[in-house]
């Protein structure tokens, strides 16, 4: 079992500015990789949502999650097949959590070898307030699994107080 690395994300502003930057950085790179389909395909009209999303499952890699939530914490469980723990980062806020990562593999396109990359990038909306700082992820073979404790309540309960009248309690 390995340890992935958790980033705490302080501020909305900064996990504004993180996100666009992550989805910025996908989108160049499918950018990127449609534009190299069309010119292996001779440059032809036509093709262009087709060559996007051809690209798109190349490129990115949105897998399934499970959650289970009880009184004290949420466990996130997803696939991360081929990925290694270095490869991965969790980045936390009190109501989300976002996984991304990176697989690069070698594989045979047209004339020889090329690097690949595979890009996972999943954000996960939590169903209750967690505090960042207890966050624990690990990689155990090609799961991840993401730990995090809930937020204590600053919130006092409320103890409803009832009345009995002398007439009812006789």
């Amino acid at each position: 079992m390995s340890k992935v690395a958790v980033k705490t994300v302080n501020s909305g502003e900064e996990a504004i500015a993180h996100l666009a930057e992550l989805m910025k950085s996908a989108y160049d790179e499918v950018r990127e990789r449609a534009y190299g389909l069309f010119l292996e395909k001779g440059g032809g009209d036509g093709h262009d949502v087709e060559d996007w999303l051809t690209a798109e499952g190349e490129l990115l890699y949105a897998p399934q999650c499970a959650m289970t939530e009880d009184e004290h914490e949420i466990r996130i469980k997803t696939a991360v097949p081929g990925f290694a723990a270095q490869a991965l980062q969790v980045n936390v806020q009190p109501e989300s959590i976002t996984i991304d990562g990176y697989l690069e593999a070698k594989e045979e396109r047209g004339e020889g070898k090329t690097l690949s990359r595979k890009r996972l990038l999943r954000q996960i909306a939590l169903p209750a307030r967690i505090d960042p700082q207890r966050v624990k992820a690990t990689l155990d073979g090609e799961v991840l699994e993401v730990v995090a404790r809930k937020e204590v309540s600053t919130v006092t309960p409320v103890v409803k107080e009832s009345r009995i009248s002398q007439s009812t309690a006789a």
